[in-house]
């Protein structure tokens, strides 16, 4: 018989039916509370019972196939053991998710899975795409840059409706960076939110590094057929995670993809032909751009702009991806080369221009918006000399 142990905090702490955390409303996102219009607690709300209880009922469910799977998939035993101790571990109030943390004990070994559950209506509605986005992107490719998903439906609770969630694999070893205020120099700094060893500040070789595989691993994933794009991607929310390694250096994972679709809208019997692609890959470099440079401090706080020093690295990012994209796709060696020279004769008022109506494509109370809106022409320009410069050292 499986025994399940559950656990919410850091760091962690036990938490039972008789613990009063068990009867408490868990806030919507981790910034929210839930209460009610007057502020008085949300009874109707989603509790931490509800939510342990829901995961019980999933990883239970089929004599336990997920947590089955996982094993196997960690282990390559073919026939996996039922673990004699699941522990469930709350470890973030997300904006679509509540991720826990699963260790499943069997024997001397534990296997590390990420449950995440929907509780809000957005998680609720995106779930199912999430799934088929990460699947798609586990098939289709030769690399696997994103968590491989176990498996995915509801689990009931005792007094709410049943929970959507899915469980994935545990990318251990890594974690969220986030933009800190710093120490008053004025110089930007980057902070890694290490659950294990404490934070540490990310020195500015390695911040630049985070951008570039960050970028490279988005372009990788660009789809030169259909020209879909992994896309609604944020800093702020952690979806890009890294782990320092052995030698010192990083390697950066994203660990979810809320939307993979196409940039431009066109037949579904149409092909594309090389100039469609080269100004959707032109369009997807821009965006991908600007959107790489926003980040939130301390992850919650205030929106901010990262600094010029970026930029390189994220070029450096593009056109790495750009060359891994030609040979899974086979396309001949010279299709980097071009496409790289189709977006350097774009100067800084076209790519300008170009911002500007990507940004016609978001709500204008946005406040990403406009705060692209105001560095975009500064952008445009650092962008254009550093491909510029690329250009002539080839």
């Amino acid at each position: 018989m499986t025994k399940f142990e559950f656990y919410v905090g850091q760091p962690p702490m036990p938490v039972t039916a008789a613990h009063p955390q068990w009867s408490t409303a868990i806030p919507v996102h981790r910034r929210a509370t839930p209460i009610t219009a007057d502020g008085v607690a949300d009874t109707a709300a989603v509790t931490y019972g509800d939510y342990f209880t829901a995961a019980c009922d999933f990883l239970s469910a089929d004599a336990m196939a997920v947590p089955a799977l996982a094993i196997h998939r960690c282990l390559g035993s073919t026939a996996a053991p039922a673990p004699e101790l699941v522990r469930i571990h709350l470890v973030k109030h997300g904006a679509m998710y509540h991720p826990a943390r699963v260790t499943l004990v069997t024997g001397q070994t534990q296997v590390p899975l990420v449950l995440n559950v929907a509780i809000g209506p957005e998680g609720r509605e995106r779930l199912p795409a999430e799934v088929a986005h990460l699947t798609r992107l586990q098939r289709d490719f030769p690399e696997t840059y994103v968590p491989e998903v176990y498996g995915w439906g509801t689990g009931a609770t005792d007094r709410q409706a049943p929970l959507p969630m899915f469980a994935g694999q545990w990318i251990a070893g890594y974690h969220e960076v986030h933009r800190t205020a710093g120490d008053g120099s004025g110089r930007q700094q980057w902070i890694v939110w290490d659950s294990d060893a404490g934070p540490w500040r990310l020195s500015r070789a390695r911040a630049a590094d985070f951008f570039r595989q960050a970028v490279f691993i988005l372009t990788y994933y660009f789809d030169p057929h259909t020209l879909h794009a992994i896309m609604e991607w944020h800093h702020a929310a952690g979806d890009f995670v890294l782990k320092r390694k052995s030698d010192g250096n990083i390697e950066v994972r994203l660990i979810t993809v809320r939307r993979y679709g196409p940039l431009f809208h066109q037949d579904a019997d149409a092909a594309v032909d090389l100039q469609t692609l080269l100004d959707a890959l032109t369009v997807f470099f821009l965006r991908t751009s600007l959107w790489m440079r926003l980040d939130r401090l301390e992850g919650t706080g205030a929106l901010v702009w990262s600094e010029d020093g970026v930029v390189p690295a994220i070029w450096e990012g593009f056109v790495r991806g750009l060359g891994r994209l030609a040979g899974v796709h086979h396309f001949p060696e010279s299709f980097a080369d071009a496409a790289v020279r189709y977006l350097a004769a774009h100067d800084r008022h076209e790519l300008r221009r170009l911002g500007l109506g990507i940004l016609e494509h978001y709500p204008a109370d946005l406040p990403e918006t406009a705060l692209i809106r105001r560095h975009l022409g500064q952008h445009a320009a650092r962008m254009a000399s550093v491909i510029r410069g690329c250009l002539s050292s080839r």
